[in-house]
């Protein structure tokens, strides 16, 4: 009768000794989808100013109930405006600096009720610091969506090849710890 709890007790531990090994294999593959979900948002991620590029951060893979959780974070105060888009009021009278042929904001001067909306229709010419003073004129501008089309693309190229290699090295783990 002891032999038998033996023998059960022997099975659990080795039950239990084989999830531990796919659970380590499950988080390092993780680990690595997420790696390359980083390096495609990353890749779309637009380089105008600042270091958004360089602030995209993978956390710790995260295990709740039977889920394994990648999380992308970006601590830039303005990566979510970048990604989703914002919105601004037209007529906003804004100093901004020319560099090469992008401009950067530098500093708000207030609002114009002479110009509300509409395409632009003359050029600034930049003063002897290299700043022009522009008016607003879009309500919206757009967003870019680098993390959400990382993710799509992610899925689409990388998650089959993981998911083919976790079951083949689940089917190993098991085959050889029998």
């Amino acid at each position: 009768m002891s032999k038998g709890k033996n023998i059960a007790a022997q099975y659990r531990d080795k039950v239990n000794e084989l999830h531990e090994r796919i659970a380590q294999e499950i988080v390092t593959a993780s680990k690595q989808l997420g790696e390359k979900f980083r390096a495609e948002v990353v890749k779309r991620t637009p380089a105008d100013q600042g270091d958004l590029k360089l602030k995209w951060a993978l956390m710790p893979v995260q295990k709740v109930e039977n889920r394994y959780i990648i999380t992308l974070t970006n601590p830039a105060e303005y990566a979510a405006y970048v990604e989703f888009g914002y919105m601004q009021r037209p007529g906003m009278i804004l100093r901004m600096k020319v560099d090469g042929s992008k401009l950067r904001f530098k500093k708000f001067l207030g609002y114009s009720r002479k110009y509300r909306l509409g395409d632009p229709t003359d050029r600034a010419v930049p003063d002897e610091k290299g700043e022009v003073v522009i008016v607003t004129r879009k309500r919206f501008i757009k967003g870019r969506f680098m993390a959400r089309d990382g993710l799509e693309e992610t899925k689409k190229t990388h998650w089959p090849k993981l998911k083919k290699y976790l079951l083949a090295t689940m089917k190993r783990i098991w085959e050889k710890g029998k």
